[in-house]
């Protein structure tokens, strides 16, 4: 018959075994892994899409901006684009009038309570009032760099 202790050290003896077989492939460092001899090549890059109009126009910028008794919200600030923007301007005002991009020389005409909308195209570098044009309110400056 085995002794208490015979059994004990003949039990750890197959537990380490065990643990040293599962643990083989395993590396104490940080380092990666080496690469096996049987590699897949790796999946080509999605393509991705973006609606615009030429190669060299980037996503849509929305502006939106209201008008009321006078005040505009957000107040004005200046807004950055980048060269080759599509700004999208939305304006709703409580009194009909006329968005004016000042450089540009874009207008748009809107009516009192329903929104008005005016895309262009930032190609032209500088600083440019965005303006409600009869009033003479100040929308926003558009930096375009």
């Amino acid at each position: 018959m085995r002794s208490a202790a015979s059994t004990a050290v003949t039990a750890c003896a197959a537990a380490l075994a065990a643990f040293a077989a599962l643990t083989a492939g395993c590396s104490a460092s940080d380092e990666p892994a080496a690469p096996s001899s049987t590699t897949n090549p790796p999946a080509p890059a999605a393509r991705t899409t973006t609606a615009t109009t030429t190669a060299t126009t980037t996503a849509n910028q929305v502006i939106s901006v209201t008008v009321a008794g006078g005040k505009v919200t957000p107040p004005p600030a200046t807004i950055d684009v980048k060269l080759g923007t599509t700004v999208v301007i939305e304006l709703t005002s409580d009194v009909a009038d006329q968005i004016h991009v000042r450089g540009y020389e874009r207008s748009l005409n809107v009516e009192r309570g329903k929104p008005g909308r005016l895309e262009l195209a930032a190609t032209t570098p500088g600083q440019f009032e965005v303006q409600l044009a009869r009033a003479q309110l100040l929308l926003f400056n558009l930096r375009v760099s």
